[in-house]
């Protein structure tokens, strides 16, 4: 049985305020430097300057 979820975007917080960034830091991932594999960490993240846009949730912007 599969429950449905309320959609967060339709209650209000008690919490004031606003974010202005949201997303993930020290991610490991494998890079290629002038042709040499190296091992190093990256950041990925979405401002939230405008209060009129939406994001999209984090696991739709993973790409594995």
């Amino acid at each position: 049985m599969q429950r449905q979820h309320a959609d967060i975007a339709d209650s209000r917080s008690q919490i004031t305020g606003a974010l202005s960034w949201v997303g993930m830091e020290q991610i490991a991932l494998p890079f290629n430097i002038a042709g040499q594999p190296v091992s190093g960490y990256a950041a990925a993240g979405v401002s939230l300057d405008d209060p009129s846009t939406r994001l999209m949730h984090s696991t739709l912007i993973f790409t594995g």
